[in-house]
């Protein structure tokens, strides 16, 4: 979550494609972890702790490395009281040079305003941080102070301890809220960065040389710290229930995703068996996102996968979010391996909000494949005996018997009943549903490019064609492949809602093929400005492919749209092209369970187009 206030409004929707340039998901099987007593392991679609079943009901909490002792103390009884069982916190936070009296001031100065004197719940730091960059060596450096920095974790695994609680610690984040990693670019390229808009924002942490021998420093570092409380490494201390690389580590696109997210927990692994490694990620893929649950369940040093879901800022509904949990938890079945909720959050300014909590926590409950969830986010009295300022998101839960937290509270002690169970030997994915194979994890994936996707399928990947779509047009037969004029796929399963007809002859740019061109030249597009255009396909349950083919015949680069595919953000700002431009976007993994494919392109910008669709069952 990003956790500043209104600035999240302005954050464009990240993208949910699976696997596009993935060549391997490994089949796993389900398992108890052998690992000492007291860590919890991943069996199976769930977790176990001693060889038995432990189901997540747990919160969110962004301040327990520089709130208060007293501050601390009441999230972690507080979280106690309601209920849960994990409580997910992020290390924060991170600075400039320290060669200046004048905040922002230094050699590498500061890109967000640490010197904050606002609450803490609102990112006012208490003077804490944990890294910064020191310019007598050149490169990052981290604060043990258990005063105002590292040390200050101590105090929390030790309280977490005392009340029985389970961390989920993600080991830096990704947002520049609280520095992140975009103090950490900055830093690298002296002060020389754009935290917000620039260009390399989801490239450079994760493919420069010096920043990866960081991260993998700063682990080492964190993994064998003694904690002066209790005198045992953070890599040996059973409080922790698990380590995310990073919190939302946005990267442009799955290949890069893939690529780090492997590394990197593999490295981890080598430090610390014990505990379960977790992206952190948000569950999208490609654009700049960089991984999802069907991603990861092919990461053998992934654990369990993660998801997190906004539905206000992702333009969902209520259903849609229960149909995002079953087919995450489905993913789950499929790789055998736990898929968590890890962060969700619905504002206390709809005025159904308990009620869609009360519906999405149910859902999980009455489905045996979810591992549970982790809700965005416990907020507790400050320093001053008050609760915090709301920071704009009404998204803050507190322990105060509203609606809301009644309904966290009861299913929390709901689900953590069917805890201390025998975990199920095989959790059956269904026959229809197609699991991937491994392949071996390429060394060098490319980033993605503007130029025309591929027509062929990642290496690796087996696709079969099913059926293709001329909108508005007739048979022609690209590649090979028949594809059905618009008139017959009416007529074989499919419906469009929201849109009209059209045919335009312009040369395309690149030119192709004649069929290519003459399927270029019909199209529907959204019958209102910038409106909506609904497909659905009727089709047998599985897993699939989709590529969409679109080219601007109207007005160049005035002209975007979001995808969703069963109710799950896929895409952002497609169509985004020059004049006579054509781009086939792909692939988007789905997965069907009830017997119809159903796409949306949501207008954000003029109103999007769409000439042709191709649809492989995948594998």
């Amino acid at each position: 979550m990003r956790i500043k206030n209104c600035r999240r409004l302005n954050m464009s929707l990240f993208i949910l494609p699976c696997l596009v340039l993935m060549t391997t998901v490994a089949l796993a099987i389900p398992r108890v972890e052998a690992a000492p007593n007291g860590f919890v392991t991943p069996c199976g679609t769930n977790f176990c702790l001693n060889g038995q079943v432990f189901n997540v009901a747990g919160t969110n909490n962004h301040y327990l490395g520089f709130g208060t002792r007293a501050e601390v103390d009441q999230v972690l009884s507080d979280a106690k009281a309601m209920s849960v069982n994990v409580v997910r916190t992020i290390m924060h936070s991170v600075r400039g040079s320290l060669d200046s009296t004048q905040q922002n001031q230094g050699a590498v100065p500061l890109k967000w305003n640490w010197g904050s004197t606002a609450e803490s719940s609102n990112l006012g730091m208490n003077g804490v941080y944990i890294l910064y960059w020191d310019t007598a060596s050149n490169k990052m450096a981290w604060n043990d102070s258990t005063e105002n920095g590292l040390g200050r974790w101590d105090y929390v695994i030790w309280k977490a301890k005392q009340l029985n609680l389970k961390l989920n610690i993600a080991l830096l984040d990704f947002w520049q809220w609280a520095g992140g990693v975009q103090q950490i670019n900055s830093n690298f390229k002296r002060g020389s960065y754009d935290a917000k808009n620039a260009p390399d924002r989801y490239t450079f942490f994760f493919q420069n040389a010096d920043t990866q021998q960081f991260y993998r420093e700063w682990v080492n570092h964190v993994l064998n710290r003694t904690n002066t409380l209790t005198g045992i490494k953070y890599k040996d201390e059973p409080t922790i229930f698990a380590w995310d690389l990073m919190n939302e580590p946005e990267m442009a696109g799955s290949g890069l995703g893939r690529q780090w997210i492997s590394a990197m927990s593999a490295y981890v692994k080598t430090i610390d068996p014990n505990h379960m490694v977790a992206s952190g990620n948000e569950g999208f893929a490609d654009g700049h996102a960089g991984s999802n649950p069907q991603i990861e369940m092919g990461i053998s040093t992934i654990d369990f996968a993660t998801w997190h879901t906004y539905p206000v800022y992702h333009n969902l509904s209520t259903n849609d979010v229960v149909n995002l949990i079953n087919t995450n938890c489905q993913i789950g079945a499929n790789g055998k391996k736990p898929v968590l909720l890890q962060e969700f959050g619905y504002p206390s300014s709809k005025s159904d909000q308990s009620t869609a909590y009360a519906l999405w926590l149910n859902t999980i409950q009455n489905n045996p494949n979810c591992a549970g969830w982790l809700y965005w986010r416990l907020v507790s009295k400050q320093q001053n005996g008050q609760y915090p300022a709301d920071n704009g998101e009404h998204l803050d839960i507190y322990n105060n018997n509203s609606a809301s937290a009644q309904v966290f509270k009861n299913a929390a002690a709901k689900l953590i009943a069917r805890n201390g169970s025998a975990p199920a030997t095989n959790t059956p994915a269904p026959v229809s549903t197609t699991i991937p194979t491994s392949a071996p994890l390429p060394t060098n994936i490319p980033l993605p490019s503007n130029t025309p996707m591929p027509t062929t399928a990642a290496q690796g990947a087996v696709e079969t064609f099913v059926k293709a779509i001329n909108f508005n047009g007739s048979v022609v037969t690209i590649q090979g492949n028949t594809w059905l004029s618009f008139s017959s796929a009416l007529g074989q399963g499919l419906s469009v809602s929201g849109a009209a007809t059209d045919t335009k002859a312009l040369p395309p740019n690149p030119a192709t093929d004649a069929a290519t061109d003459q399927m270029l030249d019909t199209l529907i597009y959204a019958s209102t400005d910038p409106g909506t255009i609904n497909l659905t396909q009727t089709i047998p349950n599985g897993t699939y492919h989709i590529y969409l083919w679109t080219m601007e015949n109207y007005a160049g680069n005035q002209r975007r749209w979001n995808l969703t595919a069963e109710g799950i953000p896929m895409a952002n700002n497609l169509g985004d092209l020059g004049m006579n431009q054509w781009k086939r976007y792909g692939a988007y993994t789905v997965v069907v369970v009830d017997g119809n494919l159903n796409l949306s392109l949501i207008g954000v910008v003029g109103r999007p187009m769409l000439m042709g669709m191709e649809i492989y069952a995948f594998k």
